[in-house]
């Protein structure tokens, strides 16, 4: 669950990221969830839901460019944010 800038159980592999990064989810996710990616300038540049049933959630990020991204999960409960790094 996403409450006050935390994420109950969430776990993101690889780091670094080069093809594919993976968003496990340890207690569920809230309806309506979505995740976002932003980059160094806080552009973004991948936004999308997360189906409620979701136990891990996967993002292709092969050729994006390389270097410190803003990995956000958010909800009406809150928003959960990690740095990643893809190279």
């Amino acid at each position: 669950a996403i409450r006050g800038g935390r994420c109950t159980g969430a776990v993101v592999w690889p780091q670094p990221a080069s093809e594919e990064l993976n968003i496990q989810f340890g207690s569920g996710v809230p309806v309506g969830a979505r995740v976002e990616l932003r980059d160094a300038l806080g552009a973004l540049v991948i936004s999308g839901p997360i189906p409620p049933a979701s136990r891990i959630h996967r993002m292709d990020v092969a050729g994006m460019a390389k270097g410190p991204y803003v990995l956000s999960l958010v909800s009406a409960k809150g928003r959960w944010n990690r740095t990643i790094v893809i190279n």
